[in-house]
């Protein structure tokens, strides 16, 4: 499994956010760089069951396609949104890249 270590904040739910915080490992949004338009799917690691929307937590976030899909842009100090359909609900940066991309 190829993964990144991120911060992120997901967004109230009165600010367009989820309606709940996604807790567990079944999430699977997609990332997308900013200034970019590439959606980039991954699936969210273990959400600790504290999280709460609208306050930053740490989160690992699994690269599902490596090899068919380019997360090389996904390198420390890189700011994303969350996006969940059309709208964006989140955002984070990256803490910790993918050592196959460093």
């Amino acid at each position: 499994m190829k993964s990144i270590k991120t911060e992120v904040i997901m967004q109230l739910a009165t600010e367009n956010g989820r309606a709940c915080m996604p807790i567990g490992s079944s999430y699977s949004p997609h990332l997308v760089i900013l200034d970019t338009i590439d959606y980039l799917p991954v699936r969210f690691i273990n959400v600790p069951e504290q999280a709460q929307q609208g306050i930053g937590f740490s989160l690992e976030i699994e690269l599902l396609y490596p090899l068919e899909i380019d997360y090389s842009k996904l390198k420390v100090s890189c700011s994303f949104e969350i996006i969940e359909g059309i709208r964006s609900i989140g955002v984070g940066t990256v803490t910790e890249g993918c050592s196959e991309y460093e």
